[in-house]
């Protein structure tokens, strides 16, 4: 886990990992951290004694949206007109919509779906090696599955309010998980937060650009099978995406 801010663990949060926050470090009661190190910038703290120090300190990691910017233009010059996406094989092509989209059944064949407006997932099969871009917010719902290789890119917000399981990475100015998903891959947010409520799993990593708490039944375990080795536009600022790297939980 990468916290670009104080970090507070309670509940009956569980990390299994390294963990690293540019703040002071609070691991109350009944949270719980089995495994890894806790490493902080200079000054601060985990549970009032002073943090251990990386020997490399990381740098919060960046992501360059100009190639999805360049969908979302090329999205722009299509007729305005929101659409819903249903039992499609994208053949590893692109699907591009002005207005708002609803995504249902099976999407299979890979490829891109790209809208200017919101998107909305609802219960959907969603095969490998699919890109989601929307330039407003996204919210993925019911018990939608989204398989290996999948990236989610939102400017906005990004919503996990039901129960899905996600193979890929999740990239948003901020991200709210307060249902019940299962997240194999990355949680990366650049701007204002990455917040995680309810029961929500996570085998990969996690990057937060703030000050945050983390409560409920969380689940976070650093699994080097889920992480990716390239994402699109994303920039490791001094943690490594490369398996056996140092790790962000």
């Amino acid at each position: 886990m990468y916290n670009n801010g104080p970090l507070t663990l309670k509940g009956s949060s569980v990390l299994i990992g390294d963990i690293f926050a540019n703040g002071n470090v609070s691991i109350q009661k009944n949270a719980n951290h089995p495994s890894g190190d806790v490493y902080t910038m200079p000054g601060y703290t985990v549970n009032g004694v002073p943090g251990q120090i990386p020997d490399t300190i990381p740098t919060m990691p960046a992501l360059n949206t100009t190639y999805y910017d360049n969908l979302i233009t090329t999205a722009q010059t299509y007729p305005a007109a929101n659409q819903t996406i249903s039992n499609v094989n994208l053949n590893g092509g692109t699907i591009f919509i002005n207005g708002n989209a609803t995504i249902s059944g099976n999407i299979t064949g890979g490829g891109k779906i790209v809208a200017t407006g919101n998107i909305t997932i609802q219960s959907a099969n969603i095969s490998s090696n699919t890109t989601i871009i929307s330039n407003g917010s996204m919210s993925i719902q019911g018990p939608s599955n989204i398989d290996s290789g999948g990236v989610l890119y939102s400017p906005v917000l990004i919503t996990i309010p039901g129960n899905p399981r996600i193979i890929g990475s999740v990239l948003s100015a901020k991200i709210v998980a307060n249902g019940n998903p299962t997240i194999m891959g990355i949680l990366f947010s650049w701007d204002v937060s990455t917040e995680l409520n309810g029961n929500v799993t996570v085998y990969g990593s996690v990057v937060n650009p703030s000050s945050s708490t983390y409560s409920g039944n969380i689940n976070l375990e650093f699994r080097t099978e889920y992480i990716p080795t390239y994402v699109e536009g994303l920039s490791s600022g001094g943690l490594s995406l490369l398996k056996g790297s140092w790790k962000e939980l």
